[in-house]
């Protein structure tokens, strides 16, 4: 019929907001495009901010200009969106601030020093930006990783995290962990195989199954992961798993 849906999708919403905070389309109720009613604008997961959502953040923050903005490029994933952080601009909302502060974040309480070196090795082997490198801020000991199968990419990236990174930047707070184990496997069902292998070895050494966990990057792993444990006799439960 060639009639337009009363519809907005995610950059309507952004080119909209961003116009009504500019006085270029106020709407009833709007009583202020200033931002009036924000005395201070909290940002996370700033390095996935597109130009245009900096531009409104500032926006909001303009009457008071109380803005904390926190971002990690390493953790960029939205560049095929304009994200800031995939052009090297993750700061790019700090001109639009007179007074800037920028803090470093570099005390990691929540992983291993293992951990935190095998993750440094892992982005500095795929080329991730950033020149943080990390170190354990409690001693050194526990090894790097063990290697399984393998790629190039991941061969190279198992080797690097083997090798550790020496130089300092992040630093693990917590108490040394086990090593990490970088498994490298030819396609999805071979690495079910080889997570629900990992955990049956596990449970051979005395590990409960409620101690065992497996983390994935996407709900459409799960069922196949959880269909390789049940398989060899391991019970699953947790979000999404559904065996059949």
């Amino acid at each position: 019929s060639g009639a337009r849906a009363p519809l907005l999708d995610y950059d309507d919403l952004l080119s909209a907001a961003e116009a009504t905070l500019r006085w270029e389309l106020p709407q009833p109720g709007c009583a202020r495009g200033d931002g009036g009613g924000y005395r201070h604008v909290l940002v996370d997961e700033f390095q996935d901010a597109s130009v245009q959502q900096c531009s409104l953040v500032a926006l909001l923050a303009r009457a008071h200009g109380n803005c904390t903005a926190v971002g990690d490029a390493d953790q960029a994933i939205f560049g095929w969106r304009h994200a800031c952080a995939a052009g090297g601009e993750v700061l790019r909302l700090l001109g639009h601030f007179e007074t800037i502060t920028a803090l470093r974040l570099d005390a990691n309480y929540r992983s291993t020093p293992q951990i935190v070196v095998a993750a440094r090795a892992m982005l500095a082997a795929g080329g991730a930006a950033g020149t943080e490198r990390a170190a354990s801020g409690r001693g050194g000991g526990g090894g790097g990783a063990a290697t399984v199968g393998g790629n190039s990419r991941c061969t190279a990236a198992a080797g690097a995290v083997e090798r550790g990174v020496p130089a300092a930047g992040m630093v693990a707070m917590r108490a040394d962990g086990d090593r990490v184990r970088v498994l490298c496997c030819t396609d999805g069902a071979a690495e079910c195989e080889a997570v629900a292998a990992a955990l049956v070895e596990a449970r051979a050494r005395g590990v409960r199954p409620r101690e065992m966990a497996v983390l994935v990057r996407v709900r459409a792993q799960v069922d196949a992961i959880a269909r390789a444990c049940a398989a060899h006799g391991l019970p699953v439960s947790g979000a999404g798993a559904a065996v059949g």
